[in-house]
């Protein structure tokens, strides 16, 4: 197996910004490769003990980057001129890796923000995938952290004062496991302290935009959802069921899970990911 210094690389994006790419292993024989799309503030690394249960436990290899404006890659830390930059670049990571792999099943793991860029990567290419991981996806914004205020101040500072912090999530709704927590306050390459307006404006417009457009997706998907995720309102995953086209979907809530279902205590964590495993090993192209 490859180490993780040997596994990081980078690829430049349409804008020529230098983004930092990720895989765990550099397999010979994988029987599916996973991308990881990370949520706000996070980064790729992040994903890691995930990657390694699916590698070690089922053959299936995981890969990602850093989107940009975080983690090791260049950009204005979590700020974005156009919601659209991030699916741009994840259009093109995937057909990336396609190009590397291509008799390969590939599956795309979106979590919480990296739903949002998901989603609509699907919308524009409906087959960009082989099947799709949704979990606690930024589909419906939870109306106790996007406020009508913060909604509105977000669209005007946006114009004005594109980098005004207007609110943020507190670490403790994101998990229950302790040491998760501590690993998150002390992570360097974690966005810590609150979101920017213009991030704000554009994420809540692109989340509008897709919630309108949602119907248009087709391809296999696994939903996924803590029953107490007080950051992605579990409305959204559960409207999300109910209004794509894809036949084959599968919708399963954790109860007393919260936001970062992958890191759960008291075997919930596991649980999750086991079940996305399987999942994945059900959807599997046939003759490969």
């Amino acid at each position: 197996m490859a180490s993780e210094e040997e596994a990081i690389s980078t690829f430049v994006n349409n804008r020529n910004q230098k983004l930092r790419r990720w895989c765990l292993p550099e397999a010979t024989s994988p029987k599916a490769l996973c991308v990881f799309v990370h949520g706000v503030g996070d980064h790729i690394l992040a994903y890691k003990p995930v990657a390694q249960v699916l590698w070690e436990k089922h053959n299936i290899a995981s890969c990602g980057f850093d989107q940009v404006g975080h983690g090791k890659s260049e950009g204005a830390r979590v700020d974005i001129m156009d919601f659209q930059h991030y699916v741009d670049d994840l259009i093109q990571y995937i057909h990336m890796v396609k190009s590397e792999n291509p008799h390969i099943t590939i599956f795309a793991v979106g979590h919480s923000m990296g739903g949002l860029v998901l989603g609509h990567a699907l919308l524009r290419e409906a087959d960009l995938v082989d099947g799709a991981v949704m979990y606690a996806a930024a589909i419906h914004a939870n109306p106790e952290v996007f406020t009508p205020f913060k909604v509105t101040m977000a669209k005007m500072l946006s114009y004005v004062f594109p980098s005004f912090p207007v609110g943020g999530i507190g670490d403790e709704a994101l998990t229950r496991n302790k040491e998760e927590l501590e690993r998150l306050r002390t992570d360097p390459l974690r966005r810590q302290g609150k979101l920017k307006a213009r991030w704000g404006h554009h994420t809540i417009n692109a989340l509008v935009d897709f919630n309108s457009k949602m119907s248009q997706i087709t391809v296999p998907v696994y939903i996924a959802h803590g029953g107490e995720d007080l950051v992605c309102h579990i409305d959204g995953s559960t409207k999300f069921r109910d209004t794509i086209s894809s036949t084959d979907k599968t919708y399963k809530v954790y109860d007393k899970g919260y936001h970062r279902l992958h890191s759960e205590p008291d075997g919930l964590g596991e649980e999750f990911i086991e079940d996305m495993a399987q999942w994945m090993c059900s959807h599997i192209k046939s003759g490969q």
